[in-house]
């Protein structure tokens, strides 16, 4: 079994999302239970609105962004996604295509699977391009699967 998945996995999947919403959430009920005379910055509504849909806004799009990623292994016939709490195992004959995606400093993974999963019929992977490209090199046969 050979590791796919990126280091930063984890910290985008479970890092990440909990200091958001254990610090940010706490400073934002902070914020919005605190009285003017506390602090003058924030004793207007409107700036207490403005933090809790600035903190809603954020929870959202991690949810929606980082809430999505998954770990992958792969060896010769199948594969393993895990979303941290629980593995589940594919074959690759599932797979209808894989496609690679780089933004800035982020290599990211996509496979579509034929039909519906336990995780849904697409997994997104943050992925090391040197674990890729030598899983490939070695399982020459998965090159058809790229788009």
């Amino acid at each position: 079994m050979q590791r796919i998945s990126s280091n930063l996995t984890i910290v985008f999947k479970l890092f990440i999302p909990t200091f958001w919403v254990t610090f940010y959430g706490l400073l934002t009920l902070f914020i919005i239970f605190m009285d003017a005379e506390t602090s003058p910055l924030f004793s207007s509504m409107q700036a207490k609105i403005l933090v809790g849909v600035v903190f809603i806004l954020f929870a959202v799009l991690i949810y929606f962004t980082l809430f999505q990623l998954l770990r992958f292994d792969a060896s010769s016939d199948h594969f393993l996604i895990s979303n941290y709490f629980k593995t589940f195992k594919y074959k690759f004959e599932d797979v209808a295509s894989i496609s690679t995606t780089k933004f800035l400093f982020i290599n990211l993974l996509k496979i579509n699977m034929r039909q519906k999963t336990t995780l849904g019929k697409t997994f997104n992977v943050l992925y090391k391009k040197q674990y890729w490209d030598e899983f490939l090199r070695m399982h020459p046969q998965y090159e058809s699967l790229k788009n």
